[in-house]
């Protein structure tokens, strides 16, 4: 199960995901019961990201928040 998820991971870089880090100041409550995980949601908005990619327990909760 590790090897396909590795192998989804890596396929994602090779298509052109890239990591880019912005200085946008946001302020999105999403999690309630961690406000400190708000901020890669942050990040992801002002960055207009396509996915986020976390093994925090928070982010298993919401499935797609924008739709």
């Amino acid at each position: 199960m590790y090897k396909l998820f590795i192998q989804n991971l890596l396929n994602l870089f090779a298509v052109g995901f890239k990591s880019i880090f912005t200085a946008n100041n946001l302020n999105i409550e999403v999690f309630k019961d961690d406000p400190d995980d708000d901020k890669f949601i942050e990040f992801e908005v002002a960055l207009d990201s396509k996915i986020i990619i976390s093994g925090d327990k928070h982010f298993k909760n919401i499935k797609n928040i924008w739709i």
